[in-house]
C-alpha cells in the first residue's frame, strides 16, 4: 500500500469519525452547551495525550506561533460554525462549509507549495457541485450569517494548512497534545460564560467515547497530512456528505431525497476518479 493511499483510506477515517461524534454532540446538545462540550472534550483529550506525550518528550520541533494559531483557528472555527448555524439554519450553513475544501486546496498550493494538479482541482469542484445539488439551499441569509459562516471555513482551511505544515516535523501524538491544551486556553472563556453542563453521569460517559474519539481523529487527520498531498485529500472531504446519508438512513429511518442520492453520486464518482487516477500514476 503506497503512502498516497493510507493517507487516503486515514481521510476517510477522519471523515467517519466526525460524523460519529457530530452525532455523539448532538445527543448531547439538550444537556450541555457547544463550547462546554467541545472543552470538557479537550480536557480529556489531554489527560489521554499526556502519558505518551511524556515519554516521548514534549518539545515543539515547529513553532510554538504555529499551534498558538492552529489552537485560535480551531476555536475560531467552532464557535463561529455554532453561531451560524443559529442564524441561517443548518441547510444554508452546510452548504456554505463545503467551500472549506476549495480554500484549503488554494491554500496548499500557495502555502505549502503544492503541485498544481488540474485533475484534482476539478474532481473538488465537482464534489461542491454534487452537494449543492443535494442541498438546494436558498441563500435567503443576512451579512453576520454569511460572514460567519465564511470566517468558519476560512478558520478550518488555515487550521489544515498549519497542520499539514507540521506533519513534517511533529510527533503524531505530541502534537495533538499541544493543540488539545492550548485549545482549553482559547475555549475557556466562551466555555465557563453561562457555562451549561450536564447533571447525569450517563452524559459524562459519552462525553468521554466524545473525547477518546475526537483524540483518535486529531492523530488520524495529522497522519493523512503526512502522507498525501492536501490536493489529493481535499475532493475525499466531500464523502461526508453520502456518509452522513447513509448513517442518517440507517439509525433514524431517514430516506434521501431524489436530488440526495444524485448529489451522492456525484461526490462518489469524483473520489473514485482521483483514488484511481492516483493509483494509475503511482
Amino acid at each position: 500500500m503506497t503512502k498516497s493511499t493510507s493517507g487516503i483510506l486515514l481521510k476517510l477515517l477522519n471523515i467517519s469519525l466526525f460524523i460519529t461524534t457530530s452525532f455523539l454532540f448532538k445527543s448531547l446538545s439538550w444537556y450541555f452547551g457547544v463550547p462546554e462540550m467541545c472543552f470538557v472534550a479537550m480536557i480529556l483529550g489531554s489527560i489521554l495525550t499526556f502519558p505518551i506525550a511524556l515519554k516521548v518528550g514534549f518539545s515543539m520541533k515547529s513553532s510554538w506561533l504555529l499551534y498558538l494559531f492552529r489552537a485560535f483557528a480551531n476555536a475560531l472555527g467552532i464557535t463561529t460554525w455554532i453561531y451560524a448555524i443559529s442564524k441561517i439554519g443548518i441547510n444554508e450553513a452546510s452548504a456554505i462549509s463545503y467551500i472549506t475544501p476549495i480554500i484549503t486546496t488554494i491554500l496548499g498550493i500557495l502555502i505549502c507549495k503544492e503541485r498544481l494538479n488540474y485533475k484534482y482541482i476539478i474532481a473538488t469542484l465537482t464534489g461542491f457541485i454534487g452537494v449543492y445539488i443535494s442541498l438546494k439551499p436558498s441563500f435567503n441569509i443576512g451579512f453576520v450569517g454569511a460572514a460567519s459562516i465564511i470566517i468558519s471555513c476560512f478558520s478550518w482551511a488555515f487550521h489544515d494548512i498549519i497542520c499539514k505544515k507540521q506533519s513534517g516535523t511533529e510527533h503524531s501524538i505530541v502534537q495533538a497534545f499541544h493543540s488539545f491544551w492550548i485549545g482549553i486556553i482559547f475555549l475557556a472563556p466562551v466555555a465557563l460564560y453561562n457555562a451549561r453542563f450536564g447533571h447525569y453521569i450517563s452524559h459524562y460517559y459519552i462525553l468521554t467515547c466524545i473525547a477518546v474519539l475526537s483524540t483518535i481523529n486529531v492523530v488520524v487527520i495529522f497522519l493523512a497530512y503526512k502522507f498525501a498531498p492536501i490536493t489529493l485529500l481535499m475532493p475525499f472531504s466531500y464523502c461526508r456528505f453520502p456518509i452522513t446519508c447513509i448513517v442518517t438512513y440507517v439509525l433514524y429511518g431517514y430516506t434521501p431525497s431524489l436530488e440526495s442520492i444524485i448529489g451522492s453520486c456525484i461526490i462518489a464518482c469524483s473520489s473514485i476518479f482521483v483514488f484511481l487516477q492516483r493509483k494509475k500514476n503511482s
